[in-house]
């Protein structure tokens, strides 16, 4: 055999296959990474309402305790001027009060008691930390009573026996 004639194997244009199909997929296999690297950004905004809140109530729950003239700020018996009540929170969040503050009772008769005959022991209670009274979102709390937390004058005059009291009660705290 001379130099100028070589032997088939039958593979003749095998390197031309390969060329195309590297180039066929480098075509498609680019144009996928290319697709792919398509991103997308945005940004706009939104809003927020804030609930509008509403007070609380305060619920008296009678006591068998009534309260007669003392002198000074104490009773004999330490369950005298006992005081309780219920509070109702309609808002939708839970509520903790951690000061009540309590105001003169005001007798139903005012011509017969006149006010400022019926006063707290203390004006104002701290209930913060783990004595707080939480109450519940839409509910309504169990009685909260305060033992011994009035007294009648010992100079109340006798339009004052028999009288029922309203004793004013102010709480304040925060949502949780």
């Amino acid at each position: 055999m001379s130099g100028r004639h070589r032997r088939s194997t039958g593979r003749r244009g095998a390197g031309r296959v390969v060329v195309l199909a590297t180039a066929l997929a480098l075509l498609l296999g680019g144009t996928g990474v290319a697709w792919a690297a398509w991103s997308a950004t945005g940004g706009g905004s939104t809003q927020a309402r804030a609930v509008t809140p509403v007070d609380l109530t305060v619920t008296a729950v009678p006591q068998l305790n009534p309260i007669f003239p003392r002198t000074g700020t104490t009773y004999a018996n330490p369950a005298t001027g006992t005081i309780g009540f219920t509070i109702t929170n309609a808002n939708p969040y839970p509520v903790s009060l951690t000061t009540l503050t309590l105001g003169n009772g005001v007798a139903t008769d005012t011509a017969a008691c006149p006010a400022g005959n019926v006063l707290p022991v203390v004006a104002s209670i701290n209930r913060s930390g783990a004595a707080a009274i939480v109450v519940a979102a839409n509910s309504t709390s169990a009685a909260v009573v305060l033992t011994g937390a009035v007294y009648m004058r010992a100079d109340a005059p006798s339009g004052c026996a028999g009288a029922t009291f309203t004793v004013p009660v102010t709480l304040s705290g925060t949502s949780l």
